[in-house]
């Protein structure tokens, strides 16, 4: 139990890593980057028993964005702002969730003249 409640203050306090865009010549690349876990989130999942040891440890993932599924970039709406995403391999990655909804319309436009 004490093991479990370290990981879980490990992963409230340690600092968070942003997300990476890397932009090549033909592919986009894509570093999810570590947040800081949500209590409530975690105790959540923990629950409702989705939470794996990853999620614990706490693991960025990286993904080749191609072209073709660059053709795929959605522009969305919410009551806070504007969010992108991307569908890879058949999940939705929100692409710079930490930017402002002008410069996500901006990079839209941006990976879709030069890469799409």
């Amino acid at each position: 139990m004490l093991a479990l409640t370290s990981l879980i203050t490990f992963r409230i306090l340690r600092f968070s890593r942003p997300q990476i865009l890397l932009l090549k010549n033909k592919n986009c690349y894509i570093d999810s980057g570590l947040r800081r876990a949500r209590p409530f989130n975690m105790l959540l999942a923990m629950i409702l028993k989705n939470l794996t040891l990853f999620d614990l440890l706490g693991r960025s993932k990286r993904f080749e964005i191609s072209p073709s599924e660059l053709l795929k970039l959605n522009l969305g709406k919410e009551k806070d702002g504007t969010y992108l995403t991307i569908v890879h391999k058949g999940k939705d990655l929100e692409l710079a969730p930490d930017l402002r909804p002008e410069d996500r319309v901006w990079l839209l436009d941006y990976l879709t003249t030069h890469y799409a």
